[in-house]
């Protein structure tokens, strides 16, 4: 991988110009005042695990903003969004009390366009397990301090087992049952819950070192490289085991990663997002490009995502994620949600940038407003 990003730079300085196909979609990239081929909104738990739904207004407005594909969350190991056999334990009660499963109503309610079109269908798998946790906390990660996370599992058990395993499952499943375009995973990073003793094992067994690294003052070194790249590792193989079962039903596997302002191309390793070594197990990247929660503005897009592609990465494997949220009040934002013309400045800035692939999350946050102004610039 690291020879290959060497010959992308040949290409980079055209990329922009040249034609690069985004995530399983058209084969033309973006120019300046023209919009991504492959336009995407997120849809959350919140919006499909409802008792009512109206999937007609929703239809609408992805019809009306020339939406052409929806990413749909499925679940997590411990919480399924459709009835599930092989891990009834896991469904949701709404799942439970009525049988229904949630993720073919909404496939089938806004997997097609008013013009007959079929949209790109992109099914969320969730990597927390809050309540894999709150049963049994020997799944969840331990930070410096021995404090067990209440979301992130340990990096054994995604890497090995059972939560890796059990991840493995759903992915299969699902790419199985809904044959979508792709399955991607989220949230599937680390924080600071990666260091206890069964972690400190995994550590020792892939690194070959005896210890973690250590401060002077005999610490722990939670900051040192070696650790981020140990982590990245442990994402990337995660994917490894992950993603045959996608592949094997033809499936495209993708996943979800953090993005890095002041140094695009070189991810968060120290979240587990090493760009290369993901890029080498899996199909596509879909970066959180959330840039008020990194305290910038709209125009930290375009540089962004050009950042990208002048480092050799391959923006036709990635997708551009504009997030609504808010971390302020700057430009516009209300009730931690940022403002429809920020949002459409954030678009047109990653479109300017070479982005071929543009999605915005979550479906909740929108409001008319955001929904007419999308229309507009996409519809």
């Amino acid at each position: 991988m690291r020879f290959a990003r060497l010959i992308a730079l040949v290409a980079a300085a055209m990329l922009v110009l040249a034609g690069c196909s985004p995530p399983g979609g058209d084969t033309s990239a973006t120019t300046a005042g023209q919009v991504a081929s492959n336009r995407a909104v997120s849809l959350g738990f919140e919006d499909i695990v409802v008792e009512q739904q109206d999937w007609a207004a929703i239809a609408g407005r992805l019809d009306a903003a020339g939406v052409t594909e929806v990413h749909l969350a499925v679940g997590r190991a411990d919480w399924t969004a459709f009835p599930w056999s092989a891990q009834s334990d896991a469904e949701s009660s709404l799942v439970r009390d009525t049988g229904r499963d949630f993720i073919a109503e909404a496939i089938a309610a806004i997997g097609t366009a008013g013009d007959g079109t079929k949209r790109r269908i992109v099914l969320t798998v969730d990597a927390f397990v809050p309540g894999w946790i709150a049963q049994d906390n020997e799944v969840a990660g331990i930070d410096t301090h021995g404090e067990h996370s209440e979301d992130f599992a340990s990096a054994a058990a995604l890497r090995n087992e059972p939560v890796g395993e059990r991840l493995a499952a759903l992915v299969a499943e699902v790419s199985t049952r809904y044959q979508p375009d792709a399955v991607t995973l989220t949230e599937l990073m680390f924080d600071d819950h990666t260091f206890g003793v069964d972690d400190h094992d995994l550590y020792v067994d892939m690194t070959g070192e005896r210890d973690w690294p250590r401060l002077p003052d005999g610490e722990i070194d939670a900051e040192s490289p070696r650790i981020a790249q140990w982590r990245s590792q442990v994402v990337a193989d995660t994917m490894a085991r992950i993603a045959p079962g996608a592949r094997d039903a033809g499936v495209r596997i993708e996943v979800d990663v953090r993005a890095n302002f002041d140094d695009p191309a070189a991810g968060r390793p120290e979240s587990g997002h090493d760009y290369e070594l993901l890029l080498d197990q899996v199909d596509g990247l879909i970066v959180w490009a959330y840039f008020s929660l990194a305290d910038r503005g709209p125009d930290a897009l375009e540089p962004f995502v050009r950042s990208l592609a002048e480092a050799g990465l391959p923006l036709d494997r990635m997708t551009i994620s504009i997030g609504l949220w808010a971390s302020g009040d700057d430009f516009g934002a209300v009730d931690g949600t940022i403002s429809p013309e920020t949002m459409i400045a954030a678009i047109a800035g990653a479109e300017a940038g070479g982005a071929a692939s543009v999605s915005v999350t979550p479906y909740s946050r929108f409001t008319e407003a955001h929904w007419s102004q999308l229309a507009a610039h996409w519809g």
